[in-house]
């Protein structure tokens, strides 16, 4: 980004919204998927604004599965709250 008043009224706002923390992390997380050449204002706001999923805790569960007569051990992850039939 090119330091404009635009730029820097902007990220004062953000910073004052999100913290100055939050509007760094944003910025560098938005600075690794650009593949144009520049990082828009309107993608650090969404994420700000999208509040981050935590992933689920996975577990691997074995399991025989027969095919054409043979036997055949596979391994999947399931979330821990997912019950394996």
């Amino acid at each position: 980004m090119q330091p404009t008043a635009f730029n820097a009224d902007t990220a004062l706002a953000l910073s004052a919204t999100h913290g100055a923390q939050a509007v760094m992390a944003a910025l560098d997380r938005a600075a690794t998927h650009d593949r144009k050449g520049g990082v828009s204002w309107a993608f650090v706001r969404s994420i700000l604004e999208k509040p981050r999923q935590p992933k689920p805790k996975m577990r691997k569960v074995r399991e025989t599965v027969y095919i054409g007569g043979e036997a055949v051990e596979t391994v999947r992850e399931v979330p821990y709250d997912q019950p394996v039939w």
